[in-house]
């Protein structure tokens, strides 16, 4: 089964492990707050403590270049067979716009939270696609699903936007709330 290894680290840490790892094709991205660091492959790690992710869906080839949205969101374990389900087809339904690339739908391997994750061209149009598309919906279990088993979600989802590729080539930064300036 193919899989995405996560590790992140300092801007410079992380750009000095992506430039000598030839090996593989490693994904570099950034934002104010960290680096981070993305191996899609069938092989072990090479990371020495990555976030482990296995691939339930995909759409689409990573790119080099571009703007990253991770949104992680937890689930309990025994509701993990309804919410991959109720997600794939839900997943399906969502028309991915111009400036997509691609995205990942992640089921963890030792954590609780899954990762659906997308690859756009840029901000601009990953900002157009969720403003047409409401992402939360996506992640909506209708009520009377819900009436029949208890609350699937411990803690709250969260989200975090990257820039895809080196800083210098992008000539952007990242504001306080996380957006680019």
């Amino acid at each position: 089964m193919k899989k995405i290894y996560l590790t992140t680290g300092t801007y410079e840490y992380m750009y000095r492990l992506w430039q000598k790892q030839k090996k593989r094709k490693l994904i570099f991205m950034h934002n104010e707050e960290h680096a981070l660091l993305l191996d899609e492959s069938r092989k072990k790690s090479i990371f020495a403590a990555p976030r482990t992710y296995e691939i339930i869906d995909e759409r689409g080839e990573l790119g080099d270049t571009g703007f990253a949205h991770f949104y992680y969101y937890p689930v309990l374990i025994e509701e993990r067979q309804f919410f991959e389900h109720h997600l794939l087809k839900a997943a399906h339904r969502f028309n991915f716009t111009n400036g997509f690339i691609a995205y990942r739908f992640l089921r963890p391997v030792k954590r609780n939270s899954y990762l659906f994750f997308t690859m756009w061209e840029s901000e601009e149009a990953f900002r157009l696609w969720k403003k047409d598309q409401s992402l939360t919906s996506l992640f909506q279990i209708p009520d009377a699903k819900l009436k029949k088993m208890p609350e699937p979600f411990p803690e709250p989802a969260y989200e975090v936007f990257y820039l895809v590729g080196e800083k210098e080539d992008e000539g952007k930064e990242f504001g306080a709330d996380g957006h680019l300036r």
